[in-house]
């Protein structure tokens, strides 16, 4: 059974990690100009790039748990 707590929970859950993603992407952006300069370490660039990604398939993944939680309380009522 979902309860709207459940879809709350998840829909702020969903606002911090979408809040995080943009701050890892200013922070990739910043990265990509500053290695057109030669003074970036690219590791670095390869760590923040991976961290975005795993945060935009839990963003990903959230928003298909919430239009599923969605879809089943639609059913309930």
């Amino acid at each position: 059974m979902v309860y709207r707590a459940d879809i709350a929970r998840i829909d702020k859950e969903l606002e911090e990690l979408q809040k995080e993603a943009q701050r890892l992407y200013k922070e990739l952006i910043t990265y990509r100009n500053k290695e057109k300069f030669m003074v970036c370490d690219t590791e670095k660039l390869l760590v923040l790039d991976k961290k975005l990604r795993r945060v935009n398939r839990d963003i990903t993944d959230l928003k298909k748990i919430k239009q599923l939680a969605g879809k089943v309380e639609g059913k309930e009522e």
